[in-house]
């Protein structure tokens, strides 16, 4: 669809013009999505496949909230008994009633400094997303603290843990209830002008591939490993072993659920009509053109925000920092082969399956 507008039709561009354009826009999220489909960022063929192996927790084996609310509880009274941490003080942040709205998966904390945010696949800050404590951070504050809204890749940890990381990406279910933690006793010593070391040991329990292939002497490219946790149980197996890998992300289900409702489409299909615009008629001169422009962005923020905050309010979706894919959407596409929301969704292939990826246009193509 060709958006540059005669000088006529752009200075007649006002809201009820925007809004039949947006209804006859083409886009690519014209199809409805399955949510039960499996996704596919790398060719594999099923056939070929002499071993299927599967993760445990969180792919065979899902869990509700209470756990989390366990895990969380239990934590708790340890740094009551091992901490000496009044229980009295921490009292107010016991209630954990939406745990998983506040804090979603697939987030970084930045241990040194006690931060909590969102990061694209470029490394980059979604500044409105960095929250210190349970509140969020003035972009001001962040940019003084990174020189910018860049972080150094020496900060990131990738998919080897060394005692020097300066990150942990908040990965799984049973990652949650500890960052809520930690998020909690800093609010408090915050509220309560005490100085504190934001440091905390954030630990996984890494699998046993290495010796689970030593023992079964599998063949390196028969394997499809099927697991939750990018790093712990697909990075391995993907880079060195180079198995076909399998990530389940139940978060996938309800992102999909709301990538799908009118509103949410109306509102993109909005957004990349504006910036399409904006795009193809920056170079206009005129005051009155100018000051189209200048209400055109300020739509495409405000529909910026509304695209992020129907998947979480302070985060938003796991795989997208706006326009960008997020860092974590970036380490899914290196290290998993597929994704879906749910290991069933895998009973749908036939043995016999091949799945192909979507060729996905260049910027230049």
């Amino acid at each position: 669809m060709d958006c540059r507008l005669s000088k006529q039709s752009f200075d007649k561009s006002r809201p009820a013009r925007l809004s039949q354009l947006t209804v006859s826009y083409g886009s690519p999220t014209a199809r409805f999505t399955d949510r039960e489909a499996v996704f596919v960022n790398k060719e594999v063929h099923l056939g070929e496949m002499d071993v299927y192996g599967f993760d445990y927790d969180l792919t065979l084996v899902t869990y509700t909230s209470a756990l989390a609310e366990f895990i969380f509880r239990k934590t708790f009274h340890l740094l009551v008994w091992k901490w000496k941490v009044s229980s009295a003080e921490l009292a107010s942040f016991c209630i954990l009633t939406s745990l998983l709205a506040i804090i979603p998966s697939k987030v970084l904390y930045f241990m040194f400094k006690g931060l909590i945010m969102k990061v694209d696949a470029f490394n980059n800050i979604q500044a409105d997303t960095v929250h210190r404590g349970l509140q969020p951070v003035p972009v001001e504050t962040v940019k003084s603290v990174y020189n910018g809204l860049y972080i150094a890749s020496a900060l990131l940890r990738g998919d080897r843990r060394t005692e020097k990381h300066h990150m942990t990406q908040v990965m799984d279910f049973f990652s949650l209830p500890a960052v809520y933690v930690v998020c909690s006793v800093i609010e408090h010593f915050k509220k309560s002008g005490i100085n504190f070391q934001p440091e905390c040991i954030y630990t996984d329990v890494r699998g046993n591939l290495d010796l689970l292939r030593q023992f079964t002497k599998w063949s390196f490219q028969r394997v499809l490993f099927v697991g939750d946790h990018v790093y712990y149980d697909l990075a391995d197996a993907s880079n060195q072993w180079g198995w076909a890998t399998a990530a389940v992300i139940p978060e996938l289900e309800t992102e999909i659920e709301i990538s799908n409702t009118e509103v949410y489409r109306f509102n993109l299909r909005r957004l990349m009509l504006l910036e399409d615009l904006l795009l193809n008629n920056q170079l206009v001169v005129t005051a009155e053109g100018q000051a189209v422009l200048e209400d055109w962005r300020k739509e495409r923020d405000h529909l910026r925000l509304l695209t992020k905050v129907c998947f979480n309010e302070h985060f938003g979706s796991i795989f997208r920092s706006f326009h960008n894919p997020s860092y974590f959407s970036q380490r899914l596409g290196q290290y998993a082969s597929m994704y879906t929301s749910s290991v069933n969704n895998l009973l749908a292939l036939p043995v016999d399956h091949t799945c192909y990826p979507r060729r996905t246009p260049l910027p230049h193509e």
